[in-house]
């Protein structure tokens, strides 16, 4: 899996690290990606997503937009973050893996896009 340069948004998890990025439309899962191989991704949300659902996403790679569906296989709760305002939000990890149907656009932005700064 390469390093974690990727970042999927959805409502408040819409942080700017990393130089590739998606957006999902309101209520569909979103986070920032952890790790990318060639067919799965790990993801940080805030949002638990459901272990055996499809979501579908579009993740900006480099100078490529893919759009590419995944389905769920794992999601654990990783630790309740204080933010300074004194709420309490939760964290949660999350495996994906892309589906077939879209397996080869992921894999030709994968292959793109650019190595993240060591």
């Amino acid at each position: 899996m390469a390093p974690p340069t990727e970042q999927i948004r959805r409502g408040s998890d819409s942080g700017e690290r990393g130089s590739q990025r998606s957006r999902l439309p309101r209520g569909f899962l979103g986070g920032r990606i952890l790790k990318s191989g060639t067919g799965d991704f790990a993801l940080q949300t805030e949002t638990p997503p459901r272990v055996g659902e499809v979501y579908p996403c579009e993740l900006e790679m480099g100078s490529a937009l893919v759009s590419v569906r995944g389905r769920v296989v794992w999601c654990l709760l990783k630790e309740i973050e204080k933010r300074g305002n004194g709420d309490r939000v939760p964290i949660y990890y999350a495996g994906i893996t892309v589906c077939e149907d879209d397996l080869e656009a992921y894999r030709a932005a994968l292959a793109e896009s650019p190595a993240p700064p060591a």
